[in-house]
C-alpha cells in the first residue's frame, strides 16, 4: 500500500509541471503577438507621417515584392514611396532597436531586402530605386551599408516633432491591443493578466533622438 501511494503522489507531482509548460506556450504566443502588434503600429505611423511628408508623391505598405527567401517567394517590403514625376521609387524597412544582437547576415533580413530590391528595379525598369531602413536610434549596420542599405535615424529622417507624435500614436494603439492578445492566447489568472500588461509596458517603443 505505501509503494501504491508514492506512486499516486508522484502521478499528481506531474500535472503542475504540464500546466506550467502550457502557461509557457500561451505566455509565449502572447508576447509574440505584442511583438507584431508593436511593430506593425510603428510602421504605421511612420507611413502616415512619410505621407504627410511627401504629400504628392505615393505611400504604400507592405508592398510584396520577389524574393527567393520565402516559399511564396514574395517579400513585404514595410513602406515603399513612389515619385512619378521624378521617377524614384524608395523602398523602407522599418526597424526597431531590438535587432542590435541579432546577427544581420542570418534572418534580420539581408538576403531579403537584396532580393527585394532587384525584384523592386525590375518592376519598375525607369525609376531609380532605393532601399533605405529607418531604424529608431539610426544605428548602421556594416553588412547592410556595403550591400547598399543606408540606414536612417527615424526621427531625423522624418522630423524630430513629428517622430515623437508618431511613437506616442504607436504606444497608445498598441497598449490599447494588448487585451485582445491576452485573449487570443486564453490568458484568465488576474495574476498573469496583469504580469503581461506590465511586460507590454517594457515593450514600449522609446522616443530616441
Amino acid at each position: 500500500m505505501k509503494l501504491q501511494h508514492t506512486k499516486h503522489e508522484t502521478k499528481k507531482a506531474k500535472k503542475p509541471q504540464k500546466q506550467y509548460r502550457q502557461l509557457i506556450d500561451v505566455v509565449g504566443a502572447a508576447i509574440q503577438g505584442m511583438k507584431i502588434s508593436r511593430g506593425y503600429f510603428m510602421q504605421s505611423a511612420v507611413a502616415r507621417s512619410l505621407q504627410k511628408k511627401f504629400p504628392a508623391k505615393k505611400v504604400l505598405q507592405e508592398v510584396p515584392l520577389g524574393s527567393k527567401q520565402f516559399k511564396s517567394e514574395k517579400h513585404k517590403v514595410d513602406i515603399v514611396v513612389i515619385d512619378d514625376i521624378a521617377q524614384t521609387v524608395q523602398l523602407f524597412s522599418v526597424k526597431s532597436e531590438g535587432i542590435s544582437n541579432t546577427d544581420p547576415k542570418q534572418n534580420v533580413g539581408l538576403p531579403q531586402m537584396a532580393d527585394a530590391f532587384e525584384s523592386a528595379k525590375i518592376k519598375w525598369p525607369e525609376f531609380t530605386v532605393t532601399f533605405e531602413v529607418l531604424r529608431t536610434g539610426g544605428e548602421q549596420i556594416l553588412e547592410w551599408e556595403v550591400a547598399g542599405f543606408h540606414t536612417h535615424s527615424t526621427s531625423d529622417y522624418i522630423g524630430a516633432d513629428i517622430f515623437e507624435l508618431v511613437v506616442e500614436e504607436a504606444n497608445a494603439k498598441f497598449i490599447g491591443n494588448i487585451d485582445r492578445f491576452i485573449e487570443e492566447a486564453k490568458v484568465t489568472n488576474l495574476e498573469q493578466v496583469n504580469l503581461l500588461h506590465l511586460i507590454a509596458k517594457t515593450m514600449i517603443q522609446p522616443i530616441i533622438r
